[in-house]
């Protein structure tokens, strides 16, 4: 087999291999993303139903009667396999952080 065939070789099977991988790993960070986007937009809406300041920091209890039903009332986990990040919540005027995405804007 000569050089040029082979590197051909080399690219369709790197092709083969790391595209699905990519997607999957893609669709996962969005996953990641619209949690971190989901739990900031809760924490707007609970500030101030209750009254709270900007530099108040929620707990998961308190923002659980906000989750959205995919949620199913319990504590969203980070979907990108086999870390499973956790989110933190912050302040009600900071952005929440994933243990393994950042701020889900590519901190990966």
């Amino acid at each position: 087999m000569n050089t040029i065939s082979l590197r051909r070789l080399c690219f369709v099977l790197a092709f083969i291999v790391l595209i699905p991988g990519c997607e999957k790993r893609t669709s996962k960070i969005s996953k990641c993303v619209m949690n971190l986007h989901t739990i900031q937009i809760i924490k707007a809406e609970w500030a101030p139903e209750f009254n709270q300041p900007s530099n108040a920091i929620p707990t998961w209890e308190d923002l659980k009667p906000y989750f959205p039903p995919e949620w199913s009332n319990t504590i969203p986990v980070c979907p990108i396999s086999p870390k499973n990040g956790t989110y933190i919540i912050n302040r009600v005027d900071e952005d929440p952080k994933c243990t393994v995405c950042g701020d889900g804007y590519g901190n990966f």
